[in-house]
């Protein structure tokens, strides 16, 4: 297991090392260890981290997990019928902005018409005291509850593959394996190209979703986040499987070039983000080896993917049953 000690495990510098969630705080990461340096720990906390949060954090907070720090944040949503933009924040649905409607003369002296939306009564008084002040109204004005009992049907933007993100599942596969693994084989010459992948992002990409190779990481069953790193002699590879809330998952090139003459145990992590609680498994699973074609350019069908996140989502209402999850609609 990798320890705290001068050499960041990113940069390779000599520094003092900071804690890192492998799997990000913000979806319930609790696993923390000490491999990088401040600086290296803010650029990712800023960019790929924060990439993770702004794309899965709607489900963190969907399912109320519990963070170290911070709150569950809500997340845009938009209205079918009226096209309205709308925050959730896992109880309620709230506008993102009140509205404002006003017709005035030409010199913009004379109020004809005001029609105010506010999200609650101290943000409507204050619109109306604003609006009194710049039209130099004296009478007040008629104020009505107008509350929308719901059901309300509406949609929010699904992104669970880009560059970002695959930098981002990269670092996760590559900290676990820090956790795991010795320092003399994680900080080897064998794992530089993923290191500048992550880092900077400037190469070609080593990781991608991947539905076809990864259905032994999912029960169908519980929202769990996983990660297992698996050693291929027979092609010198090292590969990542990441997975996250039972849904998303990921295939990483960490090494194509490592050489090994022993075999390694089952290096497993699986976390249950809900019950904040590690799930523990056979110790002696090993899945079997794909080529380094597969981890990076898996075979699967766009339906294909669609019908493996809708089984994910279908996961989440055991644990949030008053919510029906949305249809998944390709773009």
């Amino acid at each position: 297991m990798a320890d705290s000690n001068d050499t960041c495990f990113a940069c390779k510098k000599n520094s003092k090392l900071t804690d890192e969630h492998i799997i990000p705080q913000a979806i319930g990461g609790k696993l923390k260890i000490k491999i990088y340096c401040e600086a290296c720990n803010s650029e990712f906390g800023s960019s790929i981290d924060n990439e993770i949060s702004n794309r899965f954090g709607f489900l963190a907070t969907i399912l109320d997990v519990k963070r170290d720090r911070g709150s569950l944040q809500p997340f845009d949503v938009q209205e079918l019928t009226n096209k309205i933009n709308l925050e959730f924040d896992g109880q309620k649905l709230i506008r993102k902005t009140p509205i404002v409607m006003i017709q005035a003369d030409k010199e913009r002296k004379l109020l004809k018409f005001a029609d105010v939306i506010a999200r609650s009564k101290k943000e409507l008084m204050n619109i109306i005291k604003s609006i009194k002040k710049k039209y130099n109204i004296a009478e007040e004005f008629e104020v009505s509850d107008n509350k929308h009992p719901g059901p309300t049907d509406v949609k929010h933007e699904l992104i669970f593959d880009n560059k970002l993100i695959r930098r981002a599942v990269t670092k996760m596969a590559y900290s676990f394996m820090c956790y795991k693994i010795p320092p003399e084989i994680t900080l080897s010459d064998s794992f530089a190209n993923v290191r500048q992948y992550f880092i900077v992002g400037d190469c070609s990409d080593l990781a991608c979703a991947n539905f076809t190779h990864t259905q032994f990481m999912t029960d169908y069953t519980r929202p769990l986040h996983k990660i297992q790193i698996a050693l291929n002699r027979l092609d010198n590879s090292v590969v990542g499987y990441v997975m996250l809330f039972g849904i998303f998952r990921y295939t990483v090139l960490l090494s194509d070039n490592y050489i090994s003459r022993f075999e390694w145990p089952c290096l497993d992590y699986t976390f249950d983000p809900v019950r904040q609680e590690e799930v523990m498994g056979n110790p002696n699973f090993r899945h079997r080896p794909i080529k380094v074609t597969d981890v990076l350019h898996p075979k699967h069908s766009k339906d294909f993917v669609i019908d493996e996140v809708t089984k994910g989502f279908k996961i989440l209402n055991k644990y949030k049953s008053q919510i029906e999850f949305m249809k998944v609609e390709p773009e």
